[in-house]
């Protein structure tokens, strides 16, 4: 019986592919309960490219699927999944890594919990191959309910779920320009709470050059507020405002005191402070 199905989107990025596949070795699974589906989301065929790379691999059961719809990561990411044949699918992006024994921990955890939604572990950033390396700040551990992620994902897109669960949810939206990882949390925490295990096992690919937040997240916060603000209510609708138009650097003094008053919270005032000091 497959466990888990592994499913890696990749565009155009055989070297950094390469990275991942090799730290999936490291994952102290059995061979005959895990399938790794990499799914090719490059705007020129690359399958031919991608089977060399994993037929280098020893995964028993290993499979390259080809996106010949719409490329984003959403879509390559619910393709994988329409096609595993695991009981549990899990995600990793391809300039990612995955450190030693987290799928095997986060299976183990996941066998014994089944009143979690999901199962996730903390993460740390790391730059030009662990030249250096991170952690990132304030995660939480232990259960997460959906008001914990209300106003900033803590939960990675590594996340171990039911097949099951994630098409029930419908997967990912691939309406949202970005986020839609933070939008299926959500959702998924509406049924159920997630949990995370106290291990720094899901290695980010941190890009220091990187615009601090893009038009597509811009774009996303709006879609984000818009689809989730009748279940959290107004006052997280004027906290998130605030974060949207604070990373803008378009929240000005008089209008984040009104969104403080509105939502009987400091942290539109944090968000406007925050933005004037970047």
């Amino acid at each position: 019986m497959i466990d888990i199905s592994i499913i890696i989107p990749t565009c155009n990025r055989l070297a950094l592919l390469r990275r991942v596949l090799t730290s999936l070795l490291s994952q102290n699974l059995d061979e005959n309960t895990f399938e790794v589906l990499v799914v090719d989301d490059s705007p020129v065929d690359m399958t031919g490219n991608i089977i060399h790379l994993l037929n280098s691999y020893s995964f028993k059961y290993k499979k390259v699927i080809r996106n010949n719809g719409e490329h984003s990561a959403a879509r390559a990411r619910n393709l994988g999944a329409s096609k595993a044949l695991g009981y549990y699918i899990t995600f990793v992006d391809d300039d990612d890594l995955l450190l030693p024994d987290r799928l095997s921990n986060l299976l183990k955890v996941a066998k014994s919990n089944p009143q979690y939604s999901l199962i996730s572990s903390g993460r740390l950033y790391e730059l030009n191959d662990f030249e250096s390396y991170f952690q990132g700040a304030n995660q939480r551990f232990g259960k997460i309910n959906v008001d914990d992620i209300a106003i900033k994902n803590d939960i990675d897109i590594g996340f171990l779920i039911e097949k099951s669960m994630f098409q029930k949810l419908n997967g990912f939206d691939p309406s949202f320009y970005a986020f839609e990882d933070w939008d299926f949390i959500i959702r998924a925490l509406k049924i159920k709470p997630a949990f995370k295990i106290t291990r720094f096992d899901y290695a980010v690919n941190s890009n220091l050059a990187r615009p601090r937040v893009s038009n597509g997240e811009t774009l996303a916060y709006a879609q984000l507020i818009n689809k989730h603000k009748l279940f959290f209510g107004t006052r997280w609708l004027y906290i998130m405002k605030s974060i949207d138009l604070a990373n803008r650097r378009e929240l000005g003094f008089c209008l984040c005191v009104s969104f403080a008053f509105k939502s009987q919270s400091l942290k539109p005032i944090r968000s406007y402070i925050s933005s004037k000091l970047k």
